[in-house]
């Protein structure tokens, strides 16, 4: 029951069964064997301690470096530790060994880990207090208390967050993106148990159906960036060759949508698009992060009736400013619209969605050419930068040292999106989206994490009340966790975002 929980997946399932299966055989036929033949067979009480010390070590850093600082506000070490380290592990090994590690990635690591901790040491004998307890020193007491005692109630404190949160936010959605169509509200969980210790949308890696160049750029005006992106290249790009940098071109990935939709005529539903812009500090990130299942379960979700187009554009380290990147995504949303026809989908709904830098992109491409591209009828930004203005963002921060400090670090490190503008002042200005909100802009969606300790969550706030004073349709979700809060597939704010997106969908495609 244990493993079926853990892995929503059967192949998984049988693997692990089958290795615990050798686990207890051992345990029954060489419990106390020193020597079998001329190999030496590792006694049972040696994998118990080993699993105790090992485990319980690990949810005690989990616990220090991750949990508690989950619930210390406006901090980036969390960030690093819960989301950077994890992916810098999975993403730089071979793509086979993906199935292997990607419930670690994908997952809250807490719950599966804490089950597989207490299930190795009920089979390998260590469920006794002898082991735990009695006669052991105050490390592995502290071991102890860790996978018994700090671990589960750190999960719990979380699961306890999210249920206080639960109410306001099925409300504020709701009631922002209402629907007039006598269509009902959709029930859901912001934190639903089950779908977290399973990992609903854990599945296999997801691969673009069709990729094309929408974009030439003069290669001798180009630099190239430093292999920073995170992005194993056996996987995305074909062994590590940069398209960009081999032939000049722009790439975007179209992932058609996974079942046909039929209207009430009985005809054929053309999908719409989500146009999809991946974050990294304007200088990082890859277009195909989607493939990794990275945003939770929002993909899988969006894939259920409408397609994802997801593009490539140049960063600040390829010599480019933050108006060319948005002039690359300009380019892209013509050949999008030239080309949706061609791939069976409906060229004129079209709804940009970005994460971090991407969110901030796509929030400037729907409010700067809101007139132009009258197909964008929505905006989804996941924890997007709304202000770049130096005053503005001074101006965000409390009076406290560590605000002030945390902001000054944001500030330095944002600089960079305007290295090679002309007029710095004004490219700030430019690529500040709360400057840009009009009483025609389209129906936005955020979400932001409460903790946020990259960008705060004040960005979030300046935007909502740009937009309440322009009378624009929106909703500002702020849900419990950090930057990339929708990395684990099923955390609070993955199944917020996921809910929020299918009301903003069918407000505005409908």
């Amino acid at each position: 029951v244990f493993v079926i929980l853990l892995f929503n997946s059967f192949h998984k399932s049988v693997i692990v069964v089958f290795k615990f299966f050798l686990i207890r055989i051992t345990c029954w036929k060489y419990k106390n064997s020193a020597r079998f033949g001329k190999s030496r067979i590792i006694n049972m009480n040696y994998v118990a301690t080993a699993t105790h010390l090992l485990a319980g070590g690990f949810i005690f850093l989990r616990c220090l470096i991750v949990d508690l600082l989950w619930l210390w506000p406006r901090q980036p070490f969390s960030f690093m530790a819960l989301v950077v380290l994890p992916r810098l592990i999975t993403l730089k090994l071979p793509s086979y060994c993906y199935d292997w590690f990607s419930i670690f990635f994908d997952g809250d690591v807490t719950p599966s880990f804490l089950l597989l901790s207490w299930l190795t040491l009920l089979l390998s004998g260590g469920m006794n207090m002898n082991l735990l307890w009695h006669n052991v020193g105050k490390w592995k007491k502290l071991c102890t208390l860790s996978l018994f005692f700090f671990g589960p109630l750190a999960w719990t404190f979380k699961i306890y967050l999210a249920e206080v949160k639960h109410a306001s936010i099925v409300d504020h959605v709701n009631e922002r993106f209402s629907i007039h169509n006598n269509d009902p509200i959709e029930a859901f969980r912001v934190y639903n148990l089950l779908d977290h210790v399973t990992n609903s949308y854990q599945g296999d890696l997801l691969k673009p159906d069709m990729t094309f160049a929408y974009k030439t750029v003069n290669l001798e005006t180009l630099k190239e960036c430093p292999n920073n992106s995170f992005m194993p290249g056996d996987v995305f790009e074909g062994k590590g060759v940069d398209p960009l940098m081999d032939r000049g071109v722009l790439e975007l990935d179209v992932y058609k949508p996974r079942k046909v939709t039929i209207d009430r005529n009985g005809n054929q539903q053309k999908p719409g698009i989500i146009l999809h812009i991946h974050g990294g500090g304007w200088k990082t990130g890859h277009r195909r992060v989607l493939a990794m299942n990275y945003h939770g379960g929002v993909p899988h979700s969006i894939l259920e009736e409408n397609m994802i187009v997801s593009v490539s554009y140049r960063l600040s380290c390829n010599g480019v400013d933050g108006n060319e990147m948005l002039t690359d995504l300009y380019d892209a949303t013509k050949f999008v619209i030239e080309h949706a026809d061609e791939w069976n989908a409906d060229g004129n709904k079209i709804i940009p969605w970005g994460t971090s830098a991407g969110g901030n992109l796509a929030l400037l491409l729907a409010y700067r050419f809101q007139e132009e591209f009258t197909q964008i009828k929505g905006v989804i930004n996941f924890y997007g930068v709304t202000e770049l203005r130096e005053q503005e963002i001074i101006n965000m921060s409390s009076k406290n040292l560590w605000e002030t400090l945390t902001y000054r670090i944001f500030l330095s490190e944002t600089r960079h999106v305007c290295d090679e503008a002309d007029d710095k002042e004004s490219c700030f200005e430019d690529m500040s989206p709360v400057t840009h909100v009009t009483r025609n802009s389209p129906p936005t969606l955020t979400v932001h994490g409460e903790h946020d300790g990259l960008v705060f969550v004040s960005h979030a706030d300046v935007l909502s009340e740009a937009l309440t004073r322009e009378n624009v349709t929106h909703a500002n979700l702020v849900v419990p966790g950090h930057h990339d809060c929708d990395v684990f597939a099923s955390s609070p704010c993955s199944q917020a975002a996921i809910h929020a997106i299918k009301r903003l969908i069918a407000l505005v495609f409908s």
